[in-house]
């Protein structure tokens, strides 16, 4: 019932428990908790509601049964729903991105109205991005490096690529937050 807690996974004798930052953008940053049981049969999975959540394509598959999610075990479940949530992140970015630009073309023709307080909005967002992205990738990491039998060798593998998808995303944050105070200055 907390759903302000950072992103983690913790084991216990017949389950992992994971808990990751779902984010998406509209006019502004939203992010939702969404909580994983990961047990030898099942996965169990709680969100707050943001409605139209980067889990569609992942339960259309789940109903025509296409893919591996169908035919292979839970925890290839559990690594295909971390691996939408972490690329979820990737569009958001882009937005953030597109905002600077957009601020940085306003500068360049000389509109200095507001763009201070934009500059400022779009960097407090890229912050949350960046404190929410690092525990994100501690978890991941803690998938693959702690051996547990509820995560096979052929999941740790696909999860290499999950872990790769964090780093470049909090690469691509710090791009983008050093780009953003340049414009500021």
């Amino acid at each position: 019932v907390n759903v302000h807690q950072r992103a983690k996974v913790e084991a216990y004798d017949d389950h992992l428990f994971i808990v990751v930052r779902m984010v998406s953008i509209n006019a502004e940053l939203s992010s939702e908790q969404v909580s994983l049981f990961l047990g030898a049969k099942c996965v169990v999975t709680f969100q707050e509601g943001i409605p139209g959540d980067c889990w569609e394509s992942i339960r259309e598959r789940l109903k025509k049964g296409l893919g591996r999610i169908r035919h292979q075990g839970p925890d290839h479940l559990a690594y295909a729903l971390l691996d939408a949530v972490i690329d979820a992140y990737f569009p958001v970015l882009e937005s953030l991105g597109e905002r600077i630009d957009q601020i940085e073309e306003r500068v360049m023709a000389g509109a200095k109205r507001q763009l201070i307080a934009d500059i400022h909005h779009v960097r407090r967002e890229l912050l949350i991005l960046r404190r929410t992205l690092w525990p994100h990738r501690e978890a991941v990491n803690a998938l693959l490096r702690d051996e547990h039998p509820l995560v096979t060798a052929e999941t740790r593998t696909f999860l290499r690529d999950c872990y790769d998808h964090a780093i470049q995303l909090m690469e691509v944050t710090e791009l983008h937050l050093g780009h953003s105070k340049q414009q500021a200055y």
